[in-house]
């Protein structure tokens, strides 16, 4: 069940602690997003089991990059522990490290242009 008001006061928290702009929105949208997510049941009185297993199918779900998650989580934590009072221990899914990738190589034949002629 969504409860603007909720969301509300979460944005307004999030004003007088002067977070910025964008990451209000973000922080915002990403509480709703797990509102929805979870369905009918008020986010504020879910138990911390339901909430991480829930945290767990939801970056499945969405496919989250290390980003995201952390992201994600950051909302949460702030959300429980300054809105209701209820702080929570999330490093149990807190991702370890930033994922990386391979830079990918140019082969031989792809080269690098010549700058002469």
């Amino acid at each position: 069940m969504l409860d603007k008001d909720t969301f509300q006061k979460f944005d307004e928290l999030l004003r007088l602690k002067r977070y910025s702009p964008n990451t209000i929105k973000t922080y915002v949208n990403m509480v709703v997003m797990f509102q929805k997510f979870i369905g009918e049941s008020p986010i504020e009185r879910l138990n911390k089991e339901y909430i991480l297993i829930s945290i767990i199918k939801l970056i499945k779900h969405k496919d989250y990059s290390t980003a995201s998650h952390k992201q994600l989580i950051g909302a949460l934590n702030i959300f429980y522990r300054d809105l209701f009072n209820r702080p929570m221990d999330f490093s149990a899914i807190y991702p370890a490290r930033k994922e990386y990738t391979l830079p990918e190589f140019l082969s031989k034949e792809e080269g690098l242009p010549s700058v002469c002629p």
